[in-house]
């Protein structure tokens, strides 16, 4: 379908469109989970070249982690993206899986976070915890100097790199072979449970450590889960009012004013771009526009009268609000709209 980016099982997307959910959201921080294995992708990570699908077009660098240079953190908010290594995709192990903490944090850093690792499975939840403080102090201080006047050059913004086994919690082994920890956990780690009274056991056992009593007394949900479900008309990801509130309608101008007269050699390229560039005038400050390095030449050659790049590791361009964002991925540029 015209503008999905998500046909059929296709991972990837979170991280790009987590970064379009803060922007002119400033005091908004989303958090952007991402398995090892949705890491690996080409639009969060890879570098990708369809020559046999679009013949004409140039390859495109997809990865949606270098989007923290595109944040303004003076007008928008931030995004805290915690890589979960737990070490197999369904029947491999993962490029993280296979990196020491060093090695990540390098890579990390190249692309502009400072990364802190959660890994100690007997201290997980307090050491998850004081992860989590000290991720969103950093992007309060980073955001106070923006705010105040005096932007960091090349701010680190936080991340987490929380490891455990694929599988933590569940059967250990089935038939003597390994479960947790492998990758037989992907999925469906029981598939005979109908059948095998062995595997039916251990689906039971892995059932009953969550404490379904506590979770459902009386067969209803427990008062504690009721308080952390949203309300009726939240429950999709399209009716956040978080999200949504942010909308503010443009001021169009009539499009026939551009229209091209019939039999007229002109370019329908130019005409939507004086177009757009119309709009973008008369909304210097709720108009974004996202391109993969066209401005300049192909699509809107008069933007740059109107808006600003806000490239921040530009020195020319940070802190200075800008709304027009050149990234060379139609996979991030989607993601972000």
């Amino acid at each position: 379908m015209p503008g999905s980016i998500h046909p059929g099982g296709e991972l990837g997307h979170v991280l790009s469109v987590a970064y379009g959910s803060v922007l002119d959201k400033p005091d908004l921080i989303s958090v952007a989970i991402i398995g090892d294995g949705e890491a690996e992708t080409g639009p969060t990570a890879a570098y990708v070249v369809i020559p046999r699908i679009f013949p004409s077009s140039s390859s495109s660098w997809s990865r949606a982690w270098h989007s923290c240079k595109y944040i303004d953190p003076k007008e928008s908010g931030a995004v805290l993206p915690i890589l979960h290594v737990n070490g197999f995709k369904i029947s491999e192990r993962t490029i993280y899986s296979c990196m020491d903490d060093q090695e990540i944090a390098c890579l990390f850093a190249g692309y502009g976070y400072e990364p802190c690792f959660v890994e100690d499975l007997e201290n997980i939840d307090n050491e998850l915890q004081t992860a989590l403080c000290w991720a969103i102090d950093a992007v309060h201080r980073i955001q106070l100097a923006s705010r105040t006047g005096h932007p960091y050059r090349k701010p680190r913004w936080p991340m987490i790199v929380l490891r455990t086994p694929k599988g933590w919690g569940g059967p250990k082994t089935s038939h003597g072979r390994k479960i947790e920890g492998s990758f037989r956990a992907h999925q469906v780690p029981l598939p005979r449970a109908k059948h095998d009274p062995s595997e039916l056991l251990a689906l039971q056992e892995w059932l009953h450590s969550y404490n379904p009593r506590e979770l459902f007394p009386d067969g209803q949900l427990s008062e504690s889960v009721k308080r952390i479900l949203p309300v009726e008309d939240k429950r999709k990801l399209g009716q956040n009012q978080t999200l949504r509130a942010a909308r503010q309608p443009l001021s169009v101008p009539e499009w026939k004013h551009f229209a091209i007269a019939r039999g007229t050699v002109n370019s329908f390229i130019g005409a939507g771009a004086s177009f757009f560039d119309e709009t973008l005038r008369r909304n210097p400050h709720s108009l974004r526009l996202f391109s993969a390095d066209d401005l300049g030449h192909s699509t809107s050659a008069t933007a740059f009268d109107y808006a600003l790049r806000t490239f921040q590791w530009d020195e020319d361009v940070m802190n200075q609000g800008g709304h027009l964002i050149e990234v060379m991925s139609e996979h991030t540029c989607e993601g972000k709209t």
